[in-house]
């Protein structure tokens, strides 16, 4: 019981961190394309 609400833990800040990362990449893209294209 305790081991899987760990891992369900674990999945869930994984998930968190991958979203953030995704939002931040796209984030950077973003800007990235202002400054090419200004």
């Amino acid at each position: 019981m305790h081991i899987s609400t760990l891992i369900i833990s674990k999945i869930q800040i994984y998930n968190h961190y991958l979203k953030a990362f995704y939002n931040n990449q796209k984030h950077h893209l973003i800007w990235y394309q202002k400054i090419t294209f200004y």
